[in-house]
């Protein structure tokens, strides 16, 4: 018997409503940044202030690239208690003043080379420069990472995953083939490629 998944019905008003809070929240994203790569607990413990001075390193940090942080430009940080993707390196959301100021730290983060990662220099370990800078997710957003998380964890997932893996090593692709001798022959008609028949 066939089973059929059933879609939940929304109707205008929620939808109207979802809509609503996306605007809301995409209104507030843009002005935050995250700070990844900051270890969760200071000597065994969660540690505000730690993080705090973090925050402070990092923005001050961005000098070189164009930004230099001003009083009253960040209006907060927290760290992401609920993110249970890296327990030991939770995120910290730092939250600016305005979008303008976010997509200024952003710029300034790509240009020291701490935008999405960290390109590491000679000195970090000497001036304790750890961390990196990335913009901040939707609720929408973040839905769409747990849900492929769960996926890939599923059984379903893992036979995907194994199928493409399978995939992969049986193609052959365009530079491989651009590699070989088709006009020649080389001895290969010689090689046992196995019985085309097994059942005979």
């Amino acid at each position: 018997m066939t089973e059929w998944k059933t879609i939940p019905f929304k109707s205008k008003s929620r939808i109207k409503r979802e809509q609503k809070r996306h605007l809301e929240d995409l209104e507030q994203v843009e002005k935050e940044v995250v700070l990844h790569g900051i270890p969760t607990l200071k000597n065994g413990v969660p540690d505000k202030k730690s993080d705090e001075a973090r925050v402070k390193k990092i923005l001050r940090e961005l000098r070189p690239g164009g930004f230099v942080v001003k009083n009253g430009d960040v209006e907060g940080s927290k760290r992401q208690i609920r993110n249970t993707r890296n327990i030991e390196k939770q995120p910290i959301t730092i939250t600016l003043r305005t979008a303008e100021l976010a997509d200024q730290v952003r710029a300034a983060a790509y240009e020291v080379g701490i935008l999405n990662t960290r390109m590491e220099k000679p000195d970090d370990l000497a001036k304790d420069r750890i961390g990196w800078l990335r913009r901040s997710l939707t609720q929408k957003e973040r839905k769409k990472i747990r849900a492929r998380a769960e996926f890939e964890n599923s059984e379903q997932g893992k036979s995907l995953r194994e199928i493409q893996r399978r995939e992969d090593e049986q193609t052959t692709d365009q530079e491989e083939w651009s590699g070989m001798n088709l006009e020649t022959d080389d001895g290969e008609e010689d090689m046992d490629m196995g019985d085309p028949d097994p059942e005979k």
